[in-house]
């Protein structure tokens, strides 16, 4: 099979302008609709389209590593590609509502409807459709489903989503 430029280079082209746009409409917190899944999922098409571009244009780039600006250019890329993975702590790491995920995670069943200004036995009832049953209202969803933060937060959602 040969990889033709006719369209290794339009679908690079494309990819880049959807990735950039979506990407700088999310810098911005002005994404609205699809733009952050099209911007994941679609991103993932641009790779490929690299991967092709590259694979089509070796020549030239295996000489751009042959000259000093190409490889310091590239290796200051993979330099902050590799910083990016480090965990610095401090404020920032952490989703902004991971607090409120927390502290609703701990409250017991009754406080939840009374925060959510739910009747306590829809609360549970909605749980127990869930495939979560909790005897004692004064348990939380953390008592139940444990530490794991994301089904938590599936719980909290499924039991408070019609508020």
């Amino acid at each position: 099979m040969t990889i033709e430029r006719k369209w290794v280079t339009p679908l690079v082209t494309g990819s880049f302008l959807l990735i950039a746009i979506t990407g700088i409409l999310m810098f911005f917190h002005i994404d609205t609709g699809l733009n952050k899944v099209a911007h994941e999922w679609l991103g993932l098409v641009m790779v490929l389209g690299v991967i092709l571009h590259i694979v089509v244009n070796f020549k030239g780039f295996k000489q751009m590593f042959g000259d000093t600006i190409g490889k310091s250019i590239v290796g200051t890329f993979a330099l902050v590609l590799l910083l990016s993975f480090l965990n610095l702590g401090g404020e920032g790491n952490e989703k902004p509502f991971m607090t409120s995920v927390e502290v609703l995670a701990k409250a017991s069943i009754a406080d939840l409807a009374q925060v959510s200004h739910t009747d306590k036995q829809v609360l549970l009832d909605r749980l127990k459709a869930k495939g979560v049953v909790i005897s004692d209202d004064a348990k939380s969803i953390k008592d139940v489903v444990g530490n794991d933060m994301h089904k938590q937060m599936e719980v909290l959602n499924d039991i408070l989503k019609d508020q």
